[in-house]
């Protein structure tokens, strides 16, 4: 069965806004037919050339767009605030660890993520250190898959993981000029792609900018395939 459509699935259905992202995509084929964007489309993309991240700043106009605003196509100069790629706690740790082979317990990132937990009661879905640990073994896994490979794999290609398309995944929006601007989820996995330098990486399509889109972007960036 069609994941969203499980009744098991019902309340994840309803937080990722499924019903209106097949609206949404429905109004899309009609106005662009086969062109229009997807939501929760998986396109590739190559880690080293997303350089910059979205920075949403309501005084500017760049609204905090998360994944339930997938496959959007908005005009305007929201894709301009942007900052260097880099900064937070998790990105450094990741490529302190799988580029340059340093243990997760040195990164600091242990730390912040006690801290955490024993603030709020849980980090990234963990409540123990046990939990910690096996996130983080989890991740290394994944890792060693993607050296293998030269790329990371789509979420249609981990049992258990996919739900629609590429949602979960590393999520980023199109830039006017067609460029990937990384946002929200997945760092973990994105600072894994630009430590391990590989190939390709899968995202999760965010808002398209209207000019990116009338430029065929997003028809070149589809025909990106590993």
């Amino acid at each position: 069965m069609y994941p969203p459509l499980n009744p098991a699935n019902f309340r994840r259905t309803l937080e990722a806004q499924v019903p209106q992202k097949a609206l949404r995509d429905l109004m899309g084929r009609m106005r662009y037919g086969r062109r229009g964007p997807l939501s929760d489309e998986c396109l590739w993309v190559k880690p080293a050339d997303a350089t910059v991240q979205y920075r949403s700043s309501l005084e500017r106009g760049a609204l905090n767009f998360r994944r339930a605003s997938s496959g959007k196509i908005l005009g305007g100069d929201w894709d301009l605030n942007t900052a260097p790629i880099g900064s937070s706690v998790k990105f450094k740790a990741c490529m302190a660890h799988f580029r340059d082979g340093v243990p997760w317990e040195e990164t600091g990132l242990f730390e912040e993520m006690k801290a955490r937990i024993a603030r709020d009661g849980v980090a990234d879905g963990c409540r123990t250190y046990d939990d910690i640990l096996a996130r983080y073994a989890a991740l290394d896994a994944v890792a060693e898959d993607a050296r293998r490979l030269g790329r990371l794999k789509a979420r249609s290609e981990l049992p258990g993981h996919a739900f629609r398309r590429e949602h979960g995944g590393i999520f980023g929006h199109i830039n006017r000029a067609g460029q990937f601007l990384r946002a929200g989820g997945g760092q973990h996995r994105f600072a894994m792609a630009k430590a391990l330098n590989l190939s390709l990486m899968p995202v999760q399509v965010g808002v398209i900018h209207a000019q990116a889109f009338e430029d065929g972007a997003l028809e070149r960036l589809r025909a990106v395939q590993p």
